[in-house]
């Protein structure tokens, strides 16, 4: 396989002294493929054979200059260029693709820096993410009207990339797409697309100007960010919702700095650099952007009036002189590190064991011991209790929002009590604590990439069928850990990052960041992503049952033998597991509808627990 010659590449380039210089590539949400039935190759090309299809997947150690892919293999059509098929094949100059084809794969052609002409049929309906990544001898593409998808990164620093087309099928124009293309003269955003991703076009230095759809709702963060030469933007006013620093460090930014101090668009105030003194907001601002004021030593006072509703991640960070806040009880989305940096925030941290705004926790970090979290806080904040000396944590059930780092590095953290009214838990959230033990609440929707990375504690952990998302080293590699059950057979488990290396010849070497030497057992349902997953990046797989579009099973807390009902008969079950776990074993659901006491982990608690509710003596929402 590939992969497995790229590792072995960086391997031999390690052990030989070669030089090795890493780039890691972000890659978000994918969800990887059954294997094939069988795999062959040609005389240049390397393929996954099915049935009714093939699969273009690599290439032989010699290939021309010129690609012409074939649009059948063994009788059956190539309907794929698969995941990085001719990724860093820095000779190739040309490729023709077959209108047999569909698809063209995640980082299929990323960093061939010698390509220069690129024919897609019109038979292709997607590209993946960072399918052409670092491809800098492009000069033009032309993508067909069929094309509904273009990936993350597709285009990504295609740096003399000049024009290039987005077909009006397009709905979304994702994260970083023409991010770097910095030749890139002109762009046409077709009235399909609705939203445009963070750093889509980031330093895209020779556009001009661009004229946004009234179809577009959305701008995502960096969005034209480092547009030098960008002096003319129009903006709809169907856009409710702009990003942070959207438009930093372009020329049409600069002309509105110059015109007021305070840059409003839609309601939105993106820009306040220009302001000093004491600032007053005007009441036709809803909302205010992420570091729409980030380190302007002017400001020494601010009032937010009642028509904000929300403020963008840092959006007065290291404002060093800004000693007063007049906040609104409206203001009810507060982000990751709004005030930090500031007097204003410093003075409440001397006073306040935790800072609390408006249903936020801001800071926490000087609790120890035992924490129990008051009700009413709704979002736990960005590293509020980063680093601190807790070794317990009780949160309400009025908290849905647990954000990135909160608990990270608490290295005397070892119980947490997670309630049923948890839906997202953030990138690092628990990450490097010694927690023993984690029960995941069945309203959970998102895990975050590296959410419990670190927690070499942790023996088993199972993912509620809730759970829609889980993102790359969610969970640790450690000896520790046995078994992580997903229940949701369509969880989307996000992939490993890529890494980009080069050796001393200038080539590029692919491979899988974070490499794992030791693997938990992946358990759920025959045919679930988490099947796909674990067969894509060898880990052993174990079946709990089949996929069915039917509901799988009762969720019912305290139904244990999983009939629908809470009787004595679940107690029972519950006892019998405590005495015997191989005999008689609870696995997947029926583990989580058992353990109800509140404390992690199933005990003769959980079943006294399960009588009180078939006794009508308590009632388990």
């Amino acid at each position: 396989m590939y992969f497995k010659r790229t590792i072995a590449a960086v391997l031999a380039l390690t052990l030989t002294g070669a030089a090795y210089f890493p780039v890691v590539v972000s890659a978000p949400a994918a969800v990887v493929s059954y294997a094939a039935d069988e795999e062959y190759e040609d005389a240049y090309f390397k393929y996954e054979l099915y049935p009714d299809h093939a699969e273009l997947t690599g290439v032989n150690y010699v290939i021309p200059e010129k690609i012409v892919i074939p649009d059948t293999f063994k009788g059956v059509p190539v309907t794929a260029i698969g995941k990085e098929a001719f990724a860093g094949q820095k000779e190739i100059r040309s490729v023709t693709i077959p209108d047999s084809v569909k698809s063209i794969g995640n980082y299929a052609f990323c960093y061939c820096t010698g390509l220069k002409s690129v024919k897609i049929p019109d038979s292709v309906t997607s590209i993946g993410k960072e399918a052409f990544y670092g491809c800098k001898s492009l000069t033009a593409i032309a993508v067909p009207d069929s094309v509904s998808f273009i990936g993350y990164g597709a285009f990504w620093r295609c740096n003399n990339l000049v024009s290039v087309n987005i077909p009006d099928k397009v709905t979304s124009i994702e994260e970083y797409v023409f991010g770097d293309c910095k030749s890139l003269e002109s762009i046409t955003i077709p009235d399909s697309v609705t939203s445009i991703g963070d750093s889509a076009f980031s330093g895209c230095e020779s556009l001009t100007s661009v004229t946004i759809p009234d179809s577009v709702t959305s701008i995502g963060g960096f969005a034209f960010a480092r547009c030098i030469n960008l002096e003319s933007v129009t903006v709809p006013s169907s856009v409710t919702s702009i990003g942070s620093c959207a438009f930093r460090r372009t020329k049409w930014l600069g002309d509105r700095q110059a015109e007021d101090p305070m840059v409003i668009v839609n309601g939105i105030l993106i820009d306040g650099a220009g302001c000093s003194g004491d600032v007053v907001i005007p009441d036709t601002v809803r909302c205010i952007a992420g570091y729409a004021f980030e380190g302007n030593s002017n400001l020494r006072s601010i009032v937010i009036p009642e028509s904000v509703t929300s403020i963008g991640v840092g959006a007065f960070s290291a404002c060093s002189n800004l000693e007063s806040i007049t906040i609104s009880d409206s203001l009810t989305d507060i982000d990751a590190e709004a005030f930090s940096e500031t007097p204003w925030l410093n003075d409440r941290i001397e006073k306040e064991q935790m800072v609390i705004i408006n249903g936020t926790l801001f800071y926490a970090r000087n609790c120890t011991g035992d924490v129990v979290i008051p009700d009413g806080v709704k979002t736990i904040s960005y590293a509020a209790f980063s680093h601190s000396e807790i070794t317990s944590v009780t949160i309400p059930d009025s908290v849905t929002n647990i954000v990135d780092c909160a608990f990270e590095y608490c290295l005397n953290l070892k119980s947490v009590t997670l309630p049923e009214s948890v839906k997202d838990i953030g990138f690092g959230c628990f990450q490097n604590t010694p927690i023993t033990s984690i029960r995941l609440p069945k309203s959970l929707t998102s895990i975050g990439v590296y959410a419990f990375s670190g927690c070499d504690y942790l023996t088993e952990i199972i993912v509620p069928e809730s759970v829609e998302f889980i993102g790359n080293y969610a969970f640790p590699y450690s000896e520790a850990l046995e078994s992580v059950t997903i229940l949701n057979p369509d969880c989307i488990i996000e992939e490993p990052d890529i890494v980009i290396a080069f050796n001393s010849m200038g080539d590029a070497i692919f491979s899988y960041g974070g490499e794992i030497c030791w693997h938990p057992v992946l358990r759920g349902y025959e045919g679930s992503t988490v099947q796909k997953y674990a067969e894509e990046y060898n880990f052993r797989f174990e079946a709990i049952g089949e996929k069915s579009d039917e509901p799988a099973v009762s969720t019912k807390p305290g139904d244990a033998n999983l009939d629908g009902k809470v009787t004595v008969s679940d107690a029972v079950a519950v006892l019998q597991y405590i005495a015997n776990k191989d005999r008689y074993p609870l696995e997947g659901q029926a583990h989580v509808n058992a353990d109800v006491d509140g404390v992690p982990g199933i005990t003769g608690s959980d079943a006294i627990t399960i009588q009180k509710v078939d006794a009508g003596i308590l009632t388990l929402e």
